[in-house]
């Protein structure tokens, strides 16, 4: 009956524990993707590397990176693989706090509900038991370790099979985390402490030869195959500076607002055991070295207090000793007393185990676990950029630099630092690192010519938020090289968003020859219309509230004709100029090399694959004139219809950012026009006869409005001229067309 109670206990915090995670699921860590292209690429066959090109070590988890792909190679998708060793990894931490450390192994009820459960409490925990970074299996080992050093006697040497078993355990604390021999050293030097006699110092020593071979082994390892003595994640983000000690002490203080609670636990363990064998020594030195360590090198950025777990794990040892110590003690009690303090006891651990659960559910970094799903945009988006351009193999730059990569398989570029050895290398001068966001080079990423370049998070963005994205985003030729893209993705979420393409000398550029010019599809959703895979190509959608617009396209002085199927097409060229619709192609005369704005409009949703430019001799249906004056335009060629709301700029319509344009009506004409114009804008129409005279005036929209408000005109009889002049708005006014009313 008390073996089953010991199970049942135990079952019972691993459930609790398992809807703990639960809570947080489906959290995943940008990083944790970075390990794991490293390990899809080894299983591809192409090394522990990250991208094509150099060879960089950007992970700090050489055994995690071979164990999840150990996994792959057993046809495990790598992201459950990662996330089944770090919930093994949790419930090993929770299972050995429950297991005496006196022989023989048993289960202990009371180190189950004290210990197990904090650690079953523990948000960290949780969070990272399915974050896919190794610290939920690290915790794991970690504790298995503390157990196995805290069962050994000075009278009785371990056996081989324990012996064996914590070399493999030292092993791995080594190389699950590049600072694992932080935690190997607690642990040494607690055992030290724990007996402070030459026996202890000689076993610490012994135990510590297979860590440091395998340490040694790593770096012979990182030299022969990196060329480098220190991983490039060691540049980037390790420092010493004073914005580190701060920020490292910051985290600390904001962690003990709820960790007191577990340190209070742990100090009314301590009471209870101070008599017994000190096994406590060697998980408190452990929890505090790691703690002083994180203050010195500053802290962590990630949720739910990622670092601090080693911290919190080898404590909840501390508090399973004192709560079995403390048990025992009442064996001793008689009668009532007995039943009294232990009931004293149940309920002193049950205020502070619900106090501190409490205290993580309402803390905002565990809450982050919660909240945090930027990653899983790199899901879709890096699904979508596989499937669109895998033939192209264009070079990816990103902020993030794990989901975007890892699920696109694309070469890339870390604009960061972190997997590139020269960013990491030449760090901008008298650069303290914070929190290892501070390295970029904007003259280097534009040397390497990215053709997509994704800011920020995992879906983009037009706007930069570190270095290199910043400066290369300054560059005075910026423009003539790179655009938006706007793009809609369906693939595992729904997403859209931006990003910026390399428009010229790339392989998603244009495509330029004497007499062709070629334009694929995914470069037409500038300004307006949405990329999106259709037939399995990348495309751009059009419809008749969204046509595509992409803006200042460098075209060669000439003739050509622009065709594209099922659209009309349109180009604006100075700023004020007149597009027109095509029939069988569009014929614009360029007297030099313009940037053209073109425009593709459908009257139905259609796909559109390209629009080619090609020299003609044909005559020209627009001619661009840059020479400044009044803009003459035929109100035949604004004939067309609109609906309301619709895209301010639409194939047939006027762009008028300048000066003033004047529709020729002619000397017969109806008095009743539908007239659109873009609604953000205000104009003065004036109505003029044929010598000048103004018969009219009339200031269009009456009430601002979003896109192309359509509106009935009345025009005087003997009016030849409609005169337009833009009064006010935001400097890109449009007329969409003017059509005669019975």
């Amino acid at each position: 009956m008390k073996r089953v109670a010991q199970f049942l206990s135990l079952g019972l915090v691993l459930l609790g524990a398992a809807w703990h995670a639960h809570g947080y699921w489906p959290f995943i860590s940008d990083d944790a993707l970075i390990s794991l292209r490293y390990a899809q690429r080894l299983l591809d066959g192409h090394g522990l590397t990250w991208t094509d090109g150099e060879r960089v070590e950007g992970y700090t988890d050489l055994a995690w990176v071979l164990l999840t792909a150990l996994l792959g190679a057993l046809r495990v998708d790598l992201v459950v693989a990662a996330r089944a060793l770090g919930l093994l990894g949790g419930a090993a931490a929770i299972v050995f706090t429950a297991l005496r450390t006196e022989r023989p192994v048993a289960l202990s009820i009371p180190r189950t509900l004290t210990g197990s459960l904090m650690l079953a409490l523990s948000a960290p925990l949780a969070v990272w038991s399915i974050g896919g970074l190794e610290h939920g299996f690290e915790a794991g080992v970690l504790v298995a370790a503390l157990w196995l050093v805290m069962r050994q006697r000075p009278e009785l040497e371990p056996t081989r099979a324990e012996k064996v078993a914590l070399g493999v355990l030292l092993v791995l604390l080594a190389l699950l985390r590049a600072d694992g021999a932080v935690l190997i050293g607690g642990l040494l030097i607690g055992n030290v402490l724990r007996f402070f006699s030459r026996a202890s110092i000689r076993r610490s020593f012994a135990m510590g030869l297979a860590p440091l071979a395998a340490l040694l082994s790593q770096l012979a390892f990182r030299r022969l195959y990196y060329g480098a003595w220190v991983p490039n994640t060691a540049l980037v983000k390790v420092g010493f500076s004073q914005a580190r000690l701060e920020l490292g002490l910051e985290h600390v203080r904001h962690w003990a607002v709820f960790g007191v609670l577990l340190l209070v636990a742990a100090a009314v363990a301590l009471v209870f055991q101070l008599e017994r064998e000190r096994r406590w020594v060697v998980p408190l030195t452990t929890s505090m070295l790691w703690v002083a360590y994180l203050i010195v090198m500053g802290g962590d950025i990630f949720p739910a207090w990622r670092q601090l777990l080693f911290g919190i794990v080898p404590l909840a040892l501390v508090i399973a000793e004192g709560g079995e110590a403390a048990w025992e003690r009442t064996r001793f009690q008689r009668g009532w007393l007995r039943w009294s303090s232990r009931l004293a006891l149940a309920a002193l651990w049950t205020l502070l185990a619900f106090s501190y659960s409490r205290d993580q559910a309402l803390d905002p970094q565990n809450q982050r676990g919660v909240d945090e799903r930027w990653e899983f945009e790199g899901v879709s988006l890096g699904g979508f950029l596989r499937q669109a351009w895998s033939r192209q193999r264009p070079l990816l730059a990103v902020d993030a630099a794990g989901a975007l990569p890892y699920f696109s398989q694309l070469p890339s570029l870390d604009l960061l630092g972190l997997n590139d050895r020269y960013i990491a290398t030449h760090p901008p001068p008298g650069l303290a690192l914070s929190t290892g966001h501070e390295l970029g080079d904007g003259a280097y990423v534009w040397s390497r010519k990215p053709d997509i370049l994704s800011m920020c998070g995992a879906g983009g963005g037009r706007a930069a938020c570190f270095v290199s994205g910043k400066q290369v985003l300054a560059r005075p030729e910026f423009g003539q090289f790179y655009q938006l893209m706007r793009y809609h993705s369906v693939i595992d979420k729904d997403l859209s968003g931006e990003l910026w393409i390399r428009r010229e000398d790339g392989p998603l550029g244009v495509e330029r020859s004497s007499d062709r010019l070629v334009v694929p599809g995914w470069l037409l959703p500038q300004a307006s219309g949405v990329a999106e895979l259709h037939d399995g190509r990348l495309q751009a959608l059009v419809t008749p509230l969204e046509p595509a617009h992409l803006v200042a396209l460098r075209v060669p002085a000439g003739r050509w004709r622009l065709t594209a199927q099922n659209v009309s097409l349109g180009v604006l060229c100075d700023g004020r100029s007149v597009p027109r619709e095509a029939g069988e192609g569009l014929v614009v005369e360029l007297a030099s090399e313009t940037y053209l704005d073109l425009l593709v409009g459908s009257a139905a949703p259609v796909f559109i694959d390209r629009v080619v430019f090609t020299r003609t001799e044909a005559a020209a249906q627009v001619r661009c004139d840059p020479a400044p004056g009044v803009l003459e335009v035929d109100a035949r060629q604004l004939v067309g219809s609109a609906v309301p709301g619709a895209y301010f700029l639409q194939p047939g319509g006027l762009k008028l950012t300048r000066g003033i344009a004047r529709i020729r009506l002619g000397p017969t004409h109806p008095t009743r026009y539908e007239l659109s114009v873009d609604g953000n804008d205000l104009y003065r129409l004036r109505f003029l006869a044929p010598g000048g005279e103004v018969l009219g005036e009339r200031s269009l929209p009456d009430q601002p409005a979003g896109g192309l408000v359509v509106l009935q005109l009345e025009v005087s009889a003997g009016a030849e001229v409609i005169e337009v002049e833009v009064s006010g708005g935001d400097g890109l006014a449009s007329i969409g067309h003017l059509l005669p009313l019975p």
